[in-house]
């Protein structure tokens, strides 16, 4: 008996896995993002609603179709909505003065298995804004930076890594999209800022690509229209 407990526990204890360590990223002053004031783990940026910095990435095809992925059910934040990919600044960034671009560019390399050269394509600036988020006993203070990539070959869909996402995310036309978010908000990853973190992209896009899904789209895109970096 006592040989067959010791195996068990033994047993045990090498199938535990550790837990994941938290991701450490910069924060800043909330009145100057220009301020950087220390290093926290994702985590506790979030709890203690620490000001920091995040990219949003609309992933195009060759047909100017976005991509939305559906992240993954064990999430604290938005478990099994649709969303864009996303990616926070992270220490290295910071450091190396890279945030924007090069951060979306990370965070295609890391989260889009299949294509494997997706996150070579040019990213573009679109508009930054700042997001005061409240979801789920967290809190986002974030100035995000939102942009676009064009994937000049033809592809109906990705494989994502599936740490933060179902493996596979399909591409929807620009107009569909855009009606999806405005008629199922609810489907979606922070459905009450859906203007600024869904609709203002695509009506960006629409009006720079104005494709047969975006007409009704562009009746409306005045209400987005801001200066962008195309």
């Amino acid at each position: 008996f006592l040989l067959w407990a010791f195996f068990v526990d033994n047993h045990i204890y090498e199938d535990e896995e550790e837990p994941a360590p938290s991701e450490i990223i910069p924060h800043y002053s909330p009145t100057n993002f220009e301020q950087p004031v220390g290093f926290a783990s994702l985590e506790k940026v979030h709890n203690y609603g620490l000001a920091h910095k995040a990219v949003w990435v609309n992933v195009l095809n060759s047909n100017y179709q976005v991509l939305l992925l559906r992240r993954a059910g064990n999430l604290r934040t938005c478990p099994g909505r649709l969303s864009l990919l996303g990616e926070h600044e992270s220490q290295e960034d910071q450091l190396h003065g890279k945030f924007g671009e090069p951060t979306a560019r990370r965070g295609l390399k890391e989260e889009v298995l299949r294509p494997d050269d997706l996150y070579k394509a040019p990213i573009k600036h679109l508009f930054t804004s700042l997001l005061t988020i409240s979801t789920g006993g967290r809190v986002d203070v974030q100035q995000t930076w939102f942009g676009y990539v064009v994937y000049d070959k033809p592809i109906a869909s990705v494989v994502l890594n599936a740490t933060e996402a179902l493996p596979y995310a399909k591409f929807y036309d620009l107009g569909e999209a855009f009606r999806l978010v405005e008629l199922h908000s609810y489907k979606f990853c922070l459905p009450d800022h859906r203007d600024t973190l869904y609709l203002k992209s695509w009506a960006l896009l629409c009006k720079k690509y104005q494709t047969p899904s975006c007409e009704k789209v562009l009746k409306r895109v005045q209400l987005f229209d801001v200066e962008t970096d195309y």
